[in-house]
Parts: C-alpha cells; sequence; structure tokens
C-alpha cells in the first residue's frame, strides 16, 4: 500500500508499505529492521517504454500477469498500480517491487509524469530473528516471546517426527513466522485479515500480541500448529477442503490440547449430533473456504480423527496426495473409495454412529 506524502513542481514523494511476497523470507526484496528509499523518473508503463529503462518507476493502469513478468524480465525501479490483486500477495516469482496506491491518488501521480518520484519504505519498527528451523518477524516492542518461540520450535519438531517417513528425500521446509498487532495492522501488510499459509516459504499469523502476553495461563499455539501443517503438506497434495483443513486443525488440537483433547471430542460430537446438517460431503467440493464457518474446520477436524482411529495417518496420507481440489466431485469419491475400500458416504455414516456412542459413553460416566 502507498500514499502520497507531498508534491511539487520538481518531484512527488510517496510512502510505501511493501507487499509480504517474496521468496528470500523478506516483504518484496527488503529486509526488516531497515528504510530505504526508490528514486526514478515516473512513466507510465507500455513494453516500449519499459525496454532497458531501468530508471523508471512506472505505472500501470490496467496491469496484468504477463506485464508484471514482462517487467521482471525487463528491469524498473518500481512499479505502481491502482488497487491490490490476489496474485501480489500468493505469486512469490512475481517482479518484486510491486506497489498498489488508492485509486483516487492514483489518477492525481499522472500529473508528474517525466517528473521524479521518490519512494520511502520504513520497515524499521520490525524486527527479525533467526533461530534454527525458522525465522519470527515482529514489531518492535511488542513480541519476542519465549512462550511463543518454545511452542514454535515444539510444534516443528512434532510435525517433523509424525511426517518423518514422508521427508526421507525431501527437505524439511523452514518458515518465517509473521506477526502483527491486530488485523489492521496485517492487512497494510498481506492484504488479508486471516491466518494463512503458502507453500514452504513463509506463514502469516495475525492476532492481538498485547492479548497473548497478557494471558497467564501457557500459550497454546493453535493457529501456529495450523499454519505450519500446511507448510508441511503442502509438498504431499492439493486435497480437497475437507482434508486440506481438517488434517492441520486435526493436527493442531492434537498437539495443543494434550489431555483436554477428549474434551474437544466430545464438544464436536455434540455439535454434529445436535447440527446434523453439518454438510460433510459439501466440504469435499470446491468453493470459497473464506465463507465458511470455523465449526467446519473442527467438524473436519473430527472426520479425520475417526479416519486416523480407524485407517492410520499412511492412508489418510495415500489419500490426500492422490485427491484434487481442482477436479469434479465424482473423482474425489471415486478415489476415496479406492484408498479407504469403502464409500465416502458409508464413512460418514460410521463416524456419525462413533460420535453418538461417543455422547452415550460419556453420559454413562
Amino acid at each position: 500500500m502507498m500514499k502520497i506524502l507531498f508534491s511539487n513542481d520538481k518531484e512527488i514523494s510517496l510512502k510505501a508499505v511493501p507487499f509480504i511476497n517474496n521468496k528470500k523470507m523478506y516483504p518484496s526484496g527488503f529486509q526488516w529492521g531497515k528504510q530505504y528509499t526508490i528514486k526514478g523518473t515516473l512513466d507510465i508503463y507500455s513494453k516500449e517504454k519499459a525496454l532497458g529503462n531501468e530508471q523508471a518507476i512506472l505505472f500501470i493502469e490496467k496491469e496484468t500477469l504477463s506485464d508484471l513478468s514482462f517487467l521482471k524480465k525487463r528491469g524498473c525501479k518500481a512499479v505502481i498500480i491502482s488497487h491490490q490483486r490476489t496474485y501480489d500477495v500468493f505469486n512469490l516469482n512475481l517482479f518484486p517491487k510491486v506497489f498498489s496506491l488508492d485509486e483516487k491518488d492514483f489518477w492525481k501521480i499522472k500529473q508528474f509524469v517525466g517528473k521524479t518520484a521518490v519512494i520511502s519504505i520504513d520497515l524499521s519498527t520490525f524486527n527479525m530473528k533467526k533461530y534454527e528451523f525458522f525465522e519470527v518477524v515482529f514489531p518492535k516492542g511488542v513480541i519476542d516471546n519465549f512462550m511463543i518461540r518454545s511452542s514454535l520450535h515444539s510444534g516443528f519438531l512434532y510435525l517433523k517426527d509424525l511426517l518423518k517417513n514422508y521427508y526421507v528425500s525431501r527437505e524439511i521446509p523452514r518458515f518465517v513466522a509473521y506477526y502483527f498487532r491486530d488485523q489492521g495492522h496485517q492487512q497494510q501488510y498481506t492484504f488479508l485479515d486471516v491466518n494463512f499459509a503458502y507453500k514452504d516459504y513463509f506463514v502469516v499469523l495475525q492476532f492481538d500480541t498485547n492479548y497473548i502476553l497478557s494471558k497467564k495461563e501457557f500459550y497454546r499455539p493453535f493457529a501456529e500448529i495450523h499454519e505450519m501443517a500446511h507448510i508441511f503438506l503442502y509438498a504431499l497434495g492439493k486435497p480437497v477442503f475437507l482434508f486440506e483443513e481438517g488434517l492441520p486443525t486435526y493436527f493442531s488440537y492434537r498437539f495443543v490440547l494434550n489431555e483436554k483433547y477428549r474434551n474437544w471430542r466430545r464438544l464436536i460430537a455434540q455439535k454434529v449430533i445436535d447440527e446434523p446438517e453439518y454438510p460433510l460431503l459439501k466440504l469435499m467440493e470446491g468453493f470459497q473456504q473464506r465463507k465458511i464457518s470455523d465449526v467446519y474446520y473442527q467438524v473436519s477436524a473430527s472426520f479425520m480423527d475417526w479416519l486416523m482411529n480407524n485407517f492410520g495417518l499412511n492412508v489418510i496420507l495415500a489419500y490426500y496426495n492422490k485427491s484434487d481440489k481442482k477436479k469434479e466431485l465424482s473423482y474425489n469419491l471415486k478415489v476415496f473409495s479406492e484408498i479407504f475400500q469403502i464409500s465416502f458416504q458409508e464413512a460418514e455414516n460410521f463416524w456419525k454412529k462413533s460420535l453418538k456412542e461417543q455422547i452415550f459413553e460419556w453420559h454413562k460416566q
């Protein structure tokens, strides 16, 4: 994100917050804890003008992926676009210095074509610390907390041991955990207000860190383990939501709750029995994950729990690897039957039956 600081007859000054989208674990090619200035001649983008013009700061009225890929090859100081798009966050190999400007300000800068533009980037308010298996980026003065570091370390070892058979010939993923003060703070850097992970390059975690530090009980890293599990599992397949989100949620509950895990299972079992309309089959289909209630993550984890107890992790991961969220439901149901040797409907019925039995046993105690 970018905003205009001031302008005069000779130059325009802009302040930018770079996207967190670089494979090198820094936002847009910069290092945390430092300040940067990009200075160049402002110009309107065209493929002809971009040829050999490495001193230009270009703004693009209607950019495409091919435009940014072209600029990455040809070179320029920076690119300004009118508003953020999803590929700015998720395509790690695109042109690194891409900034967005609010649409009303975007059109103001056209009058400065041919003049000097100065972009200021201030990352001095963040720290980055490197540890054995990961890096942690956090706002200065907010967190450098032993509980969080310890949880990340023990969570990494837990997942490494759990999935060791699948990383015999693969490199163990190294990750960066990003922490922000609140949702608004995170949105400045990622344009998202949810926790997420992408490949084995980074994890972004967002919540009120001051709240974390005020808690007297031991810190429980549900979000960290969930997102870290995505990093470990990324190389193993791109399955349907039920498995893609259910397995990391299952891992996080098992790791974090320990002795309380039984109580969580009871809670989910009661929810499913009381609210039988939870569409387990829908979680096998493709749809927008951001529209899903948190309870679907928990229901998915409960189904993973039943599969784990009856088939084991190896069979689950075989399906994780072979299913494909981009393919039709019929394909994923067929693969399920082939790998688990029962139909999905039969598995769902057995799972719900086990939930009823669990509730019955708990009520007897």
